[in-house]
């Protein structure tokens, strides 16, 4: 057997398919989509970003992890030819038709915007004032984008290199966490909120306790957790969506407070006997697993479309959800599924719950992104 496919038996085994985790993927983008819609949840869009965050930063470690685990070291070239197959076909369709209609309007800025979103800098470009017109929503990608370059040479020199341990790894990845959090406190108390908000240091804090959340439960594969802990983490979350607390204790205290009812909700659908009710259920997964296409093109059609219906209603609201996910579905179907080569999960979801894996804006708003 090959060192590849050691690895990706081992990742197999150490994240298999797990309907909630795909179908909290469909939950945090219903977020996002009814945030833009202007739909009553006024924090949506930011706790629905963090929530994508989170569960980015969980996921990439534990798959790191178990590479790792299995061949004593990580294969970098083929994590960043996966990452590409999986990001990069779906943003160039979407780039390509937009770009199409909105040079044929005569807008030509909206090619410096869609240059600026290939390049994954699109959070520096709103975070110093570019509004980035149809590709506003890119920054959380950018985002995203920069931690899949930058944290997978951290793990390679902080644990396959320096063989730094796990519990020390978990303390160092909060301690940057907390200082994450610092900064975008002081920044937001500065006035400087955009720098804040879309700063990638700024907002590294809920990746870094995604990947301190991915290390722990990797090395502690036998801990469970009471049944409680994953409701408590998804009640939390509709809470500060539908409620926010932006300034609540501290500026910015928003995106901390959703980064721990994230980990709490991932914990308990990874390590509790009855997981979280109604995430894997049949609309949730199939929304999940279209996420990113979804949020790719819903934002470029709420700007394209939006202004030739009327400005607030339950019409307006369903045409542009419909065209949305008609967009999704052609877009996942004929780009995003065939460069990746396989499925994201097995073809049937069985039953709404399941036992858990052992390891597994528009112009002026500001959230966004799945991983």
């Amino acid at each position: 057997m090959t060192t590849d496919e050691r690895a990706g038996m081992a990742m197999d085994r150490a994240l298999p398919w797990n309907a909630s985790l795909t179908g909290l993927r469909g939950f945090a983008v219903l977020l996002v989509m009814a945030f833009h819609l202007a739909l009553p949840v006024t924090a949506g869009g930011p706790v629905g970003v963090v929530l994508f965050f989170v569960l980015s930063g969980y996921l990439i470690t534990r798959l790191l992890r178990a590479e790792f685990d299995a061949t004593g070291r990580v294969n970098l070239p083929r994590f960043a030819l996966r990452r590409a197959r999986r990001l990069l076909p779906a943003l160039l369709f979407a780039i390509a038709v937009t770009s199409l209609i909105t040079t044929a309007a005569g807008h030509g800025s909206a090619s410096d915007d869609a240059l600026l979103t290939l390049a994954y800098v699109a959070n520096w470009a709103r975070a110093f004032g570019d509004p980035m017109g149809l590709w506003n929503h890119a920054w959380s990608l950018a985002i995203e984008e920069q931690f899949y370059v930058i944290w997978p040479l951290v793990f390679v020199v902080v644990v396959v290199r320096l063989r730094m341990k796990p519990d020390a790894t978990v303390v160092l990845l909060l301690a940057l966490a907390a200082l994450s959090a610092v900064l975008r406190a002081t920044l937001t108390a500065s006035g400087l909120g955009d720098r804040a908000y879309f700063g990638s240091d700024t907002r590294a804090e809920a990746l870094l306790v995604g990947c301190a959340l991915g290390v722990a439960l990797a090395c502690r594969p036998t801990i469970t957790v009471p049944a409680w802990v994953g409701p408590a983490g998804l009640t939390a979350i509709l809470i500060l969506a539908v409620f926010p607390m932006p300034s609540l204790f501290w500026p910015g205290a928003l995106y901390t407070l959703t980064s721990i009812a994230s980990c709490a909700l991932l914990v308990g659908l990874e390590r509790s006997r009855g997981g979280v009710a109604g995430l894997a259920s049949r609309p949730l997964v199939w929304l999940g697993t279209r996420s990113y296409s979804l949020y790719l093109w819903h934002v470029p059609v709420i700007l394209l479309l939006g202004p030739m219906l009327p400005a607030s209603g339950v019409v307006r609201v369903a045409i542009l959800t419909v065209v949305s996910l008609i967009l999704a579905v052609v877009s996942y179907a004929y780009v995003e599924a065939p460069f990746r080569g396989h499925p994201d999960h097995p073809p049937k979801v069985v039953g709404a719950t399941r036992a858990p894996a052992r390891s597994g804006t528009l112009q002026a708003g500001q959230p966004t992104a799945p991983a």
